[in-house]
């Protein structure tokens, strides 16, 4: 829209899900048709990265902080040797 208020062109919105582009009312506040386009009019550039591949790194980084977490909570819960030694060889423990 210009600073008018006047639109530049054909106004229209995107699905998510599909990436149709449909005609969009503005005075009845309504989708209409799907709108054809050539692959050369797109709204997003034909160089950016597909989403499964991003969802995979996503993923990936996801689950390595997961792993990080999970080995230092295990660590966390193992006694250490040390303290038991310490409580074994006490002045209660019967050694001399």
């Amino acid at each position: 829209m210009s600073k008018a208020g006047v639109p530049h062109g054909e106004t229209y919105v995107v699905c998510l899900d599909c990436a149709k582009q449909f005609a969009y009312d503005l005075k009845e506040m309504r989708i209409g048709k799907a709108i054809e386009h050539p692959h050369d009019a797109c709204v997003l550039p034909s160089n950016m990265p597909t989403p499964g591949r991003t969802k995979v790194k996503y993923a990936l980084g996801t689950a390595v902080q997961i792993g990080v977490l999970i080995a230092s909570a295990i660590k966390a819960k193992q006694p250490n040797p040390e303290k038991k030694r310490k409580k074994d060889t006490g002045p209660d423990s019967g050694q001399s």
